[in-house]
């Protein structure tokens, strides 16, 4: 908005020699109109301000929740997730222990042995579900929940520190 106004040094108001009386007539009538004091346009003013700043606050809110769901639904179909959900919660499938080629160290003998894990099966359907771990050179498995921290580990310190405390 452009000023009809200038205020002197003492705080006195003028109008600007480039406006005319009528144009500042217009203008303070206008003002007269809206029926408020210069305090509530002031508080008008703060509170659009406020607005303002919480709207953009939920736009990225929705923005994060958005890409979020994006990439919920990159997963694939909910109704494939709900189906692997409800089998790993049957215990019917399982998320394997340890990765194709990964060092575990195993505790035998007083030593620490570094196997490479070559494979890992689930099995659902024994008394007890369970992983069998295969290691490289090995001809028998690790039933991954009969062993892990016990004589198996997934890292050298782990293992170490077993040995320290027998």
């Amino acid at each position: 908005m452009e000023r009809t106004t200038l205020r002197g040094p003492d705080g006195t108001a003028y109008i600007k020699s480039s406006v005319t009386r009528r144009e500042a007539a217009h203008r303070l009538a206008a003002y007269e109109d809206t029926g408020l004091e210069p305090e509530e346009i002031t508080a008008i003013i703060g509170l659009a301000s406020e607005n303002c700043a919480k709207t953009a606050d939920k736009i990225d809110q929705l923005l994060s929740d958005d890409k979020e769901l994006g990439e919920y639904r990159a997963l694939g179909p909910i109704d494939r997730i709900r189906e692997l959900t409800q089998a790993y919660s049957e215990g019917v499938c399982g998320i394997p222990p340890v990765k194709l080629h990964q060092k575990i160290f195993r505790v035998l003998n007083g030593k620490v042995y570094e196997e490479i894990v070559c494979s890992a099966t689930w099995e659902p359907f024994t008394p007890r579900p369970r992983w069998k771990v295969w290691v490289m050179g090995s001809g028998l498995p690790y039933y991954w929940g009969d062993v892990f921290g016990k004589t198996v580990f997934l890292t050298r310190e782990e293992a170490e520190r077993t040995l320290e405390g027998v």
